[in-house]
């Protein structure tokens, strides 16, 4: 029985979806807890926290599947249209309140729009990145287009014009960051990666340990033919003996022969002899001709 190498034994694979990263959901609850507060501060009404409720709720499939080619989209997509339209509520709420005026009170809300850019950056979605910053100033736009606060709708005032395109250009350059600095880590990885010539190293010494188990602890050819005629022998007693491989040119090659003297074997596959015959069938054949010049009967098994 051939044992692996410990260097060389398979590892097991991990079963069942990939796990989120814990860095990653504490970003997210950090960034969470700080537009609450946020919202807090700006709104002084508790019942503005509602938003953050429903980003919470949204973030669930974005955590628990982030990779998954529906959920994780999905989630992220929610969270995105719940910010553009949470910031034009507390802006609107922050300007009844008299807290921050001209629209401004949206910036309590928007720093959460980078969390769903980041990471789709992260995961290298670059068309999903694309989409949500369009999903997101389309948001913002149509959320300031319904919303009035004192008479006016919010779109007019340019202070929530400003935090908004402060904010969504704030996230194209954490989106550009996150990209490089992926690009960056990658690179340091595949410079750790051993170069060719010493994984070729540790491919034949990880080769020499698998041979040393063999028998004869060889892995050439002849060495295996003498050690499987010597184990022949014990089976099947016999005056010659010889141990034929395929070579190019319609030819045997004899690895190794035993007996008094050296025969000149017919190793032609297309002339009519035993051996031939053998090699073609891969069937023990028997034959009453020679097979060589000083041998007049004989069997030969493939």
């Amino acid at each position: 029985m051939l044992e692996y190498p410990t260097a060389v034994r398979p590892r097991p694979r991990p079963h069942g979806p990939p796990r989120p990263h814990p860095l990653a959901v504490a970003a997210r609850v950090v960034v969470l807890g700080l537009v609450a507060v946020l919202t807090l501060i700006t709104t002084r009404d508790v019942g503005q926290l509602q938003w953050i409720g429903l980003l919470a709720l949204a973030s669930v499939p974005a955590v628990v599947a982030p990779r998954h080619r529906v959920l994780g989209p999905l989630g992220r997509l929610a969270e995105v249209v719940i910010v553009g339209l949470a910031a034009s509520d507390v802006a609107a709420e922050a300007q009844i309140k008299g807290t921050l005026g001209n629209g401004l009170g949206a910036e309590a809300v928007l720093p959460y729009l980078a969390v769903p850019l980041t990471v789709a950056a992260l995961y290298r979605r670059t068309r999903e990145v694309l989409a949500l910053l369009g999903v997101a100033a389309a948001t913002l736009l149509f959320a300031g287009a319904v919303t009035e606060s004192e008479g006016e709708l919010l779109i007019t005032d340019a202070g929530y014009l400003l935090v908004c395109a402060q904010w969504l250009i704030l996230a194209g350059i954490g989106i550009t960051a996150a990209g490089t600095l992926q690009r960056v880590l990658q690179a340091r990885g595949e410079s750790n990666k051993p170069q060719p010539y010493a994984e070729a190293t540790r491919l034949l010494t990880q080769l020499r340990s698998v041979a040393r188990q063999l028998p004869g602890a060889t892995l050439d050819p002849g060495g295996i033919a003498e050690h499987l005629l010597e184990d022949l022998r014990t089976v099947a007693p016999a005056d010659r003996a010889a141990v034929l491989t395929a070579s190019g040119g319609g030819r045997l090659v004899v690895l190794a022969q035993s007996g008094a003297d050296r025969v000149d074997w017919e190793t032609t596959l297309d002339a009519d002899s035993a051996i031939a015959d053998a090699w073609a069938s891969q069937q023990p054949q028997t034959a009453h001709r020679s097979q060589a010049r000083s041998h007049r009967r004989g069997t030969f098994r493939p």
